[in-house]
């Protein structure tokens, strides 16, 4: 989904740089006066070889730690491209990394961050019971609702030295009635501090969940991709 949000910012003039990633440093950048786009996982993927196949391997950690690789993320994107200021857009969990990487480094490296659909406050019900089966379990810990890691993250107020834009989902009936994304509840996206932008949809497929990842797609929610090219624009 992000892949095609990057094709479509292309029309705006923005270098489509692709995966940024620990394998693959780009050279040439900082030479390039233009606005560009890159997306990258704070997952530890390794490749393995094995005879003619290739395997990949996702090694799960708590949310702490993706934070700590956000940040060697965040590093090699600067000296990349000689930028000493970065934009992020995080969805869902990696919102929470991002929050966790603000926590412990600071705004410093920073110009602006757009959360979308992003559980600030948690996941709960069906979600959070089944939450093992596609996610880790030390992932679902820091995701549900009351978790020490939410508690002592949200106890604590956004640093006024940037701006914070937050997008939310609604249109999908969850647990207790709850409207959402159909993975987090409208009450659980809210956080405080941020500028709060909600976008109508709906769920379509038999689980009542695919709004929560489909608001990315700028076929189905071209609304989505408008509200960033502002936010980028600003």
């Amino acid at each position: 989904a992000f892949a095609k949000i990057q094709e479509e910012l292309e029309k705006e003039n923005f270098v489509n740089v692709g995966d940024v990633s620990f394998d693959s440093f780009y050279s040439g950048l900082d030479k390039c006066s233009a606005a560009m786009s890159m997306r990258a996982t704070y997952y530890n993927i390794p490749s393995l070889g094995l005879g003619k196949y290739q395997v990949t391997a996702q090694k799960s950690e708590r949310i702490e730690n993706y934070a700590l690789r956000l940040r060697e993320i965040v590093d090699l994107v600067k000296e990349s491209t000689g930028s000493e200021k970065i934009i992020i857009v995080a969805h869902s969990m990696g919102g929470l990394v991002v929050r966790e990487y603000v926590d412990l480094f600071g705004t410093g490296s920073l110009e602006k961050v757009v959360f979308v659909n992003v559980p600030h406050h948690g996941v709960e019900g069906r979600v959070e019971k089944y939450c093992s089966v596609i996610g880790a379990s030390k992932e679902c810990e820091d995701l549900s609702v009351g978790s020490v890691f939410l508690s002592r993250i949200n106890s604590k107020s956004l640093p006024s030295a940037i701006p914070f834009f937050n997008i939310r989902s609604k249109g999908c009936i969850m647990d207790g009635n709850k409207d959402g994304d159909g993975i987090v509840t409208l009450e659980n996206s809210f956080l405080d501090g941020a500028e709060d932008i909600v976008i109508e949809g709906k769920c379509t497929d038999s689980l009542n969940s695919d709004l929560h990842s489909n608001v990315l797609n700028p076929d189905l929610y071209p609304e989505l991709l408008e509200e960033l090219k502002t936010i980028l624009a600003e």
